[in-house]
């Protein structure tokens, strides 16, 4: 069994269907009330609490290459937090990941094992592969799944790929009448991809705390790209009522950082978001007062 991580993880979202109210069809097609808008924004009162708490009994498949593919559905797991504030075209948890790797490959001090960090960075959110990306939120009030349920819901599915990964491989027809076994990963990389996602959420390893650091960071990062291509409409969505633009993002990583790395990029990344939501209040300005 994968232990019980000991620390604070981010609340992020296996079935991947919705409902008619706002959902996915059984085949994964969207409810035409729930299309995006002629600037390609999602409605940002289309995902309410149910998309976000899926059923994760579905699981994960035994079969090693239908695990994989139930693994690569996090190349299509839109970041909900992106899409609440109306972002056009948000990124996939896949492509935080690969942010969350990048941080890792350049801003891992020598004194931290950088190999362990990009291999925990890999799996990190893979569970949500199956239980789906969950928002973080500044106000524990709007928070739409509390820390311990989540973390059992991903244990849950991090088991099974780990079983599946290092079950016995399924067979496939050869050119003979015996069949042929399929390829399967090196016995044991399904607990080794268990044990680096437990050590990962048990936070007790630098390694574990500058890669959580560099999780929330890449959600700064990915602020302040989003901010610079005017990604989205300020003041559109009803889910942010308390903060301005994507302040929010920056205002759920800051208390959570822990090593001297991670605050001093925040800092920096910050200043950079700062200024160009300065530069883009200009930009509007401009054009009211044109309009006038």
């Amino acid at each position: 069994m994968v232990p019980d991580p000991a620390d604070e993880s981010d609340p992020d979202d296996a079935d991947g269907h919705e409902d008619a109210d706002c959902h996915e069809d059984a085949d994964c097609h969207e409810d035409a009330d729930c299309h995006e808008d002629a600037d390609g924004h999602e409605n940002a009162d289309c995902r309410d609490e149910a998309d976000w708490l899926r059923d994760e009994t579905d699981g994960v498949p035994a079969d090693p290459l239908d695990a994989l593919v139930t693994a690569l559905s996090l190349k299509d797991e839109r970041r909900t937090g992106w899409q609440l504030r109306g972002v056009t075209d948000p990124e996939s948890v896949a492509a935080h990941s690969w942010g969350v790797s990048l941080l890792a490959l350049l801003f891992t001090p020598p004194d931290v094992d950088r190999d362990r960090v990009l291999r925990m960075a890999v799996v990190h959110d893979l569970g949500e592969a199956v239980v789906g990306d969950v928002p973080t939120r500044a106000d524990p009030a709007d928070q739409p799944l509390d820390r311990e349920s989540k973390v059992d819901r991903e244990r849950t599915v991090i088991e099974s790929f780990a079983r599946a990964f290092d079950g016995a491989p399924p067979t496939q027809a050869g050119e003979g009448s015996a069949p042929a076994p399929a390829p399967a990963p090196d016995p044991g990389r399904g607990r080794e991809l268990a044990e680096l996602w437990t050590a990962y959420e048990a936070r007790d390893t630098p390694e574990a705390r500058l890669l959580k650091d560099f999780d929330l960071l890449d959600t700064c990062v990915q602020a302040l790209a989003y901010e610079r291509a005017s990604r989205y409409e300020p003041g559109a969505s009803d889910a942010f009522e308390e903060y301005e633009a994507l302040d929010e993002f920056f205002a759920t990583a800051e208390p959570r950082l822990s090593t001297p790395v991670g605050r001093s990029l925040f800092e920096t990344v910050r200043s950079a978001y700062e200024r160009a939501k300065r530069e883009r209040r200009g930009e509007h300005d401009e054009g009211g007062t044109e309009d006038v």
